[in-house]
């Protein structure tokens, strides 16, 4: 069987002039940006490749309050940054 695996790596510039959108707010500006602007997009795309939750009657919702706590995580890195 076939498995496909994904992997990600990232440079995070956090200098002022690096990361376009986190206006020079260091690594928590550059982290938040990245969370909000490539990971939730794409985890909210994938209706697939969530292992046994795709197939759990409660794995909606386990998906759903993960996705939620992400976005939770980037207003308070963007609201400590403020």
């Amino acid at each position: 069987m076939f498995c496909m695996q994904e992997v990600t790596f990232l440079r995070l510039d956090t200098t002022e002039r690096g990361v376009p959108g986190a206006d020079g707010q260091g690594l928590l500006g550059a982290f938040a940006l990245i969370v909000s602007k490539v990971f939730i997009p794409s985890l909210k795309s994938r209706t697939k490749a969530w292992g046994f939750l795709d197939d759990s009657p409660q794995g909606a919702v386990i998906k759903n309050d993960f996705i939620s706590t992400l976005d939770s995580l980037v207003n308070v890195l963007t609201g400590y940054e403020q």
